[in-house]
């Protein structure tokens, strides 16, 4: 009876398909961003847009100063 009860305790909360699969498309508009560009040696502000590869969100843009490819990793797509 006990494990029964437990069981319901740690049931897995309802994710979202979006969030599951990592399908999300809405969010590829073009924003500031704070990222290191690798070149300057220092952090900057860029505009970036919101890419999806491997499962992973994450920013791309260039440097403002020396145009050089940025790049920032974001958390998941809040649904």
């Amino acid at each position: 009876m006990r494990a029964i009860n437990a069981s319901r305790m740690y049931r897995r909360a309802k994710v979202p398909e979006c969030v599951r699969t990592h399908n999300c498309k809405g969010g590829a508009v073009a924003e500031t961003y704070n990222g290191y560009c690798v070149k300057c040696r220092e952090k900057r502000d860029f505009d970036g847009q919101v890419e999806e590869t491997n499962g992973r969100r994450m920013a791309k843009g260039t440097c403002p100063v020396c145009g050089t490819k940025m790049t920032r990793i974001l958390g998941k797509a809040k649904v």
